[in-house]
């Protein structure tokens, strides 16, 4: 009797338990999410205000008290500021 009962307990819990298992793959009309789209953000265009020197060749005499010598120097000092656009 204790053997009948637990063939009959174990059969109807397997009817009982079987159940369909849903996965998303299995599911009719499922859509992935769609993709992010891709932004690209490009660097703005900059204003450079940049100098330009004028350059010149200077002769430098030295006398006492220094050491008496002669160099040439150059010397560069802005011309103007012009707007390069990067």
């Amino acid at each position: 009797m204790f053997r009948a009962l637990a063939v009959s307990l174990s059969v109807s819990a397997t009817a009982i338990l079987c159940q369909p298992v849903f996965a998303a793959d299995m599911i009719e009309g499922y859509r992935p999410p769609p993709a992010t789209r891709h932004v690209v953000y490009h660097p703005k265009k900059a204003y450079v205000r940049k100098t330009f020197h004028e350059c010149g060749q200077l002769l430098v005499e030295y006398r006492p008290p220094y050491r008496p010598h002669t160099e040439i120097v150059t010397i560069c000092h802005p011309r103007k500021y012009v707007l390069t656009r990067y």
